[in-house]
């Protein structure tokens, strides 16, 4: 589908039509590289997310955008580049905010996975303080918005994070 946007968008001068492609073909490319992380393809998806950013960039795209940080920050993660990752987390974060006036479901659930995401990190990093600040304001969007599997995963996260730093015991 990328693919046939891809080449759709290359017969069109540039104006409305070309723009709303661009945004399309961003966002696909957001979730297409989301997948590929999620399927520890780590490289394809770090490049896909380039990809959506750039063209959110070109087309006032804040999804394809907002997606493409996101995945790229995940990217960084999974492969322990947890510094370089922080970043594109914040920058997800930011967009969302920024674009409050347009905010969907997709930028909601991209601000929410950007905390935890940030906290995962920070916790990597042994910044255990930071990671619960982040996981927790995660939690907070989470049950702010009624988003009851984002509260799930981010209270699991938190378990984790507990238990590692001994506050079972």
């Amino acid at each position: 589908a990328i693919e046939r946007l891809r080449a759709h968008s290359t017969n069109l001068k540039e104006g409305e039509d070309v723009t709303r492609i661009r945004q399309v073909a961003g966002k696909l490319l957001g979730i297409h590289a989301i997948l590929s992380i999620s399927l520890s393809k780590n490289n394809e998806g770090m490049i896909l997310a380039q990809e959506a950013v750039e063209l959110g960039n070109l087309s006032s795209g804040i999804e394809a955008e907002t997606l493409g940080h996101l995945a790229w920050g995940q990217a960084h993660n999974r492969i322990g580049q947890f510094l370089e990752a922080r970043p594109h987390f914040m920058q997800a974060i930011q967009l969302t905010n920024d674009g409050q006036s347009e905010l969907s479901e997709l930028l909601i659930d991209c601000e929410w996975l950007a905390y935890l995401w940030m906290g995962a990190g920070s916790r990597m990093l042994g910044n255990y303080a930071r990671a619960e600040k982040e996981m927790t304001q995660s939690l907070t969007l989470c049950r702010s918005l009624g988003k009851t599997r984002g509260e799930l995963s981010v209270l699991v996260n938190l378990a984790d994070l507990e238990f590692e730093i001994g506050g079972f015991a």
